[in-house]
Parts: C-alpha cells; sequence; structure tokens
C-alpha cells in the first residue's frame, strides 16, 4: 500500500506537474492567442483607420473640389449677373437718352405746333375778317348797283319820256315847219 501510496503520489505528483504544465501551456496559448488576436485587431484597426484617413482624405478633396467648382460656377454666375446687370443699365441709359431725346422733339414740335396754330389763327382771323369785309363791299356793291340799275330805270323811262316828248316836238315843229 505504501508502494501504492507512493505510486498514487507520484502519480498525482505526475498529474500536478501535467496539470501545471497543461496550465502554462493553456496560459501561454491563451497569451498567445491574445497577443494574436490583439495583433489582428491592432492590424483591424490600423486597417480601418488608413481607409478611413484615406476616406477622410477623399471626402475632403471632393468637398474641396465641390466647393472649387461651385465657387467657379458661383463666380462665373456673379461674373454673367454683373455682366447682364451692365447690359440692362447701358440699355436703360440708351432708352433715356432716346426719350429724352423725343420728349424734347415731342416738345419742340408742341412749341412749333403751337405757334403755327397761332399763326394760321391769326391768319384765319384775317381771312375771315377780309372775307366779312369783302361780303360788306360786295353787300354795299349789290345795293349800289341796285341803286344805279334802279336810276338807270328812271332815266330810262325819263330819256323815253323825252324821246317821246322830243319826237312830238319834231313832229309838231316839223308840222308847224310845214304850215307856215
Amino acid at each position: 500500500m505504501e508502494e501504492k501510496n507512493g505510486n498514487l503520489q507520484e502519480q498525482l505528483l505526475n498529474v500536478k506537474q501535467s496539470k501545471e504544465e497543461l496550465y502554462e501551456q493553456f496560459v501561454r496559448s491563451g497569451q498567445q492567442q491574445k497577443e494574436e488576436y490583439s495583433s489582428q485587431l491592432q492590424q483591424e484597426l490600423d486597417s480601418i483607420r488608413t481607409k478611413t484617413n484615406l476616406e477622410m482624405e477623399q471626402l475632403r478633396k471632393q468637398t474641396k473640389e465641390m466647393f472649387e467648382r461651385e465657387n467657379i460656377i458661383l463666380q462665373e454666375s456673379r461674373e454673367s449677373a454683373n455682366s447682364e446687370r451692365d447690359r440692362v443699365l447701358n440699355k436703360l441709359r440708351n432708352m433715356e437718352e432716346k426719350y429724352d431725346l423725343l420728349m424734347n422733339e415731342y416738345h419742340q414740335l408742341q412749341v412749333s405746333s403751337e405757334s403755327q396754330i397761332s399763326d394760321l389763327q391769326s391768319e384765319l382771323q384775317m381771312k375771315a375778317f377780309e372775307c366779312e369785309r369783302a361780303h360788306l363791299l360786295q353787300e354795299e356793291r349789290n345795293k349800289t348797283l341796285t341803286q344805279c340799275q334802279r336810276e338807270r330805270e328812271k332815266f330810262r323811262e325819263k330819256l323815253e319820256v323825252l324821246n317821246n316828248e322830243l319826237q312830238r316836238l319834231t313832229t309838231t315843229k316839223d308840222t308847224r315847219i310845214r304850215e307856215l
């Protein structure tokens, strides 16, 4: 039994030693796995960090390019708008100048036409006065003519009477001369 006991103790020692070796192996294996896992994790983190940095750099670059394009577009739009504004302002100035010229011409024509109207009205009044005067002179001449025609008629009648008297006297004279 002692031998058995010695054997058992030896086995127990062997088992303990095996257990310790296994435990050490397990700890080393765990440590190794932990280190491998940590290394893999670190590699993955580095890979993710590298990818993230690349993506961030690409995003920055794309954002910068987008802002530059937008900035160029905005500058071109501003230049185009300024150019259009200048064109419209020039057109407005030209139209205002034409408007001023047309208004001056209109005022000149208005003054000229008012002057012509005034002259024509004066001339019309003068012609109306002359026409009225000519009409009055015509009426006066017509009256004078009528009066002259009456007087002529009277003189003609008187002449007839005198001619008749002259004929009668001539006849009477002839008859007297014959009688004598």
